[in-house]
């Protein structure tokens, strides 16, 4: 979908009722989780104000996340849907919204750790002029592969897309040569051979499309991965005050819904997938889940350790 240049407007009803207009954006299709997220809180938020509130959402972006924050910061873009794997570079702190899963952690382990850490996420936003509205999580990320993941001397040199730093270092480590690439980028390194297998949940639209070219699935859970919903500090502020409170209480809701269906839609995931021909690998095996949590709890301390340093150090600064 081309990009939309949204502008903030107010428009005069047919009543003479003052209407707002906003403009939502996000790289990754309209069924995957962030499209579908934008949609949801669209919905809810133009319900809660009635006629005075109309969102419009754009999926398939071709700017990348961190050109979408830069939009979004200077209100060229009201607002939309980050990855929050892909703003590391932005600021470390994001790192924190991808840590790997520990074996044996309930899907849910993933909310209880984002709220944990959502003042530095609040924190990292204000400071690009953002308000965040919710965190919501993508399904457990897994492996797409052209052949079947056996064991670990499978990754060896494989040409793996992973989508941030850590997830890059971690299959690096695993001897994968990985590359760290944006969702959007994926269908060009693929059509350059550039990249041969995919780390990503798969879900929705972005799914259907990795089946298309990949015929093999391995369930690594090895991260459930976080999307922020956000908005433009001045947009928000520069509604009326109930306003405000519709938006960010249907950013509440929408974080509330993904997060309690994370079990049921990751299951109804690997259903499509199976009915759509791809052979989806729910053991991985022992060898290739022992290195792997090796490199995620090596890989976690590291950040927490040097995120929490590097908080001291900003606060005595201060």
């Amino acid at each position: 979908m081309r990009q939309r240049n949204f502008k903030a407007l107010i428009l005069t009803g047919s009543k003479g009722q003052a209407r707002w207009r906003v403009g939502l954006v996000t790289e990754y299709p309209a069924t995957a989780v962030p499209g579908e997220a934008l949609r949801i809180l669209a919905k809810l938020a133009s319900q809660k104000a009635g006629n005075a509130l109309r969102i419009l959402v754009a999926c398939d972006s071709p700017l990348v996340p961190k050109e979408l924050m830069q939009a979004i910061t200077v209100n060229k873009i009201q607002g939309g849907a980050l990855f929050g794997g892909a703003l590391t570079e932005v600021d470390s702190t994001f790192t924190l919204s991808a840590l790997p899963l520990i074996k044996g952690e309930a899907l849910n382990a993933g909310h209880l750790e984002t709220q944990q850490f959502r003042h530095r996420f609040t924190r990292a936003f204000g400071l690009h002029r953002q308000r965040l509205v919710a965190t919501v999580p993508m399904p457990p990320t897994g492996l797409w592969t052209l052949e079947p993941v056996k064991t670990a001397q499978s990754l060896t040199g494989l040409r793996i897309r992973t989508y941030d730093a850590l997830s890059q270092s971690i299959f690096q480590m695993l001897g994968a040569n990985a590359s760290n690439l944006p969702f959007a980028q994926i269908e060009a390194a693929l059509s350059d051979k550039r990249i041969e297998g995919v780390l990503s949940s798969g879900d929705g639209a972005a799914g259907k499309r990795l089946s298309a070219i990949f015929p093999h699935y391995l369930a690594l859970n090895y991260a459930i991965p976080v999307t922020f919903l956000v908005l433009n500090e001045s947009t928000l502020a520069d509604m009326p005050h109930c306003m405000q409170r519709g938006i960010i209480w249907a950013g509440a809701e929408t974080e509330r819904r993904y997060w309690e269906a994370i079990s049921s839609r990751t299951q109804s995931n690997y259903q499509r997938l199976r009915d759509n021909g791809i052979i989806v690998q729910t053991d991985v095996p022992p060898c290739l889940a022992h290195l792997l949590q090796d490199a995620a709890h090596q890989c976690r301390w590291q950040t927490l350790t040097q995120l929490t340093v590097a908080n001291q150090n900003a606060n005595t600064a201060a």
